[in-house]
C-alpha cells in the first residue's frame, strides 16, 4: 500500500489485488488515526512511499511481516499448532463482518473476489446464527423445539 492510496478524509484505501485488479476498501477512522500516528513517527516520507517500510525505507517484504507475526505468536505463548498468519487475519476479519450481518456481495467486494463462492469459503455461516435465522424464518416455528 502506498501512502497515496489512502484517503484519510473519506476513510478508504485503494488496493490492487490479483491481476492488478483495483478495489476500494473502507477503513475505520481508528485505524486511519494509527496510520497517521505511525507516519508522524517516520523521519520523512512522500505520498509515493509505501506505508510499511524497512529501516532503509524500502517496501516491507511480506515475509518479514509473516516472521514478525510468528515471533509475536511465540512470545505470547501460543502453541505451534495454532496457525496465525496475515491470511488468518483476513479470514477472521471476513468471518466477523459476515457474522455481524454484512451482505455476502459487499464482503465479496471488500475481499476482491470475482466469485461469491470464493467469499463463502472465507465466511462460513455460524451454526448458532443459522439456527436463529431458521427459527425466526421457518413457517412452522416451534419455540418448544430444542435443536
Amino acid at each position: 500500500i502506498q501512502i497515496k492510496d489512502i484517503d484519510f478524509n473519506k476513510g478508504y484505501i485503494r488496493l490492487k489485488g490479483k491481476g492488478s485488479k483495483e478495489r476500494i476498501v473502507p477503513v475505520d477512522y481508528n485505524t486511519l488515526n494509527l496510520f497517521n500516528e505511525y507516519l508522524g513517527n517516520r523521519i520523512s516520507y512522500t505520498t509515493e512511499d509505501y506505508l510499511l517500510v524497512n529501516t532503509q525505507h524500502h517496501k516491507l517484504n511480506p515475509r518479514v511481516i509473516q516472521t514478525d507475526i510468528k515471533t509475536i505468536k511465540e512470545k505470547c505463548g501460543f502453541p505451534d499448532s495454532k496457525i496465525i498468519t496475515p491470511h488468518v487475519f483476513r479470514h477472521t476479519g471476513a468471518t466477523h463482518l459476515r457474522r455481524s450481518g454484512m451482505d455476502i456481495s459487499e464482503l465479496q467486494d471488500i475481499l476482491g473476489h470475482s466469485s461469491p463462492n470464493t467469499t463463502r469459503i472465507y465466511a462460513k455461516n455460524d451454526i448458532t446464527k443459522l439456527r436463529q435465522s431458521y427459527s425466526k424464518m421457518h413457517p412452522l416455528n416451534n419455540s418448544d423445539l430444542n435443536l
